[in-house]
């Protein structure tokens, strides 16, 4: 990994986003002579895309229409450390998070501010050159096991048995939700009836009493 050829891959189509996301996708893309050993820019060939993301160190994770992206798991795919830009990524993400309760997003990945990316685009460069090489090493250690989670025909993949486990966790908790739901109900109706037989006998006393 320390020795791939760039430092940052990011490349995009130059049609416009929703949602205002077509600020922040072609905010890399204004200076792209300064972005120093990084593949930075718009459309690549297919063979040449899939060389130069191989060759990464970090993929930018840019929001478009939707608060996520497929350069995520792309960026998974290639071993490059996911630099994701986009606020709501953990709400319509949590994948990452609940699926394999071991792995966090942060533990991976670098989540960096809309805002702040939007005031100086290239100072996330300096940022990351900055990463201390042990922390680096965590999160490749830490990328590696989200391979194995998250990966299609990862050799060592666990993506189809998490699957099945989030699946057995929902049900397992919907059916929890249905037996409090009955008990409550026995209970709601078991107070309901004693409610209405106190009332009655109160009402034989009061009759009783009163004729």
């Amino acid at each position: 990994w320390m020795q791939r050829k760039y430092v940052i891959f990011y490349h995009a189509r130059s049609s416009g986003s929703g949602h205002n996301a077509s600020v922040l996708r072609h905010a890399p893309l204004h200076n792209v002579s300064a972005w120093h050993k990084c593949s930075i820019g718009n459309d690549l060939p297919p063979l040449v895309w899939r060389e130069h993301f191989r060759q990464s160190k970090f993929a930018l994770v840019i929001r478009g229409d939707t608060p996520s992206s497929h350069a995520f798991t792309n960026a998974l795919f290639f071993g490059c450390i996911p630099v994701v830009i986009s606020d709501a990524f953990r709400i319509v993400s949590p994948t990452y998070d609940l699926d394999a309760p071991f792995l966090k997003l942060d533990d991976f990945a670098i989540l960096i501010a809309e805002e702040e990316f939007l005031r100086d685009p290239l100072h996330i460069l300096q940022q990351l050159q900055k990463i201390p090489e042990i922390e680096i090493e965590q999160k490749l250690v830490a990328l590696k096991k989200a391979q194995e989670c998250f990966v299609v025909g990862h050799p060592h993949g666990q993506l189809v048995s998490l699957i099945l486990q989030s699946a057995h966790q929902s049900a397992t908790k919907q059916i929890e939700r249905c037996d409090r739901f009955r008990r409550t109900s026995r209970l709601n109706s078991s107070s309901s009836s004693s409610s209405s037989t106190l009332s009655s006998f109160w009402c034989s006393v009061w009759w009783c009493e009163h004729c």
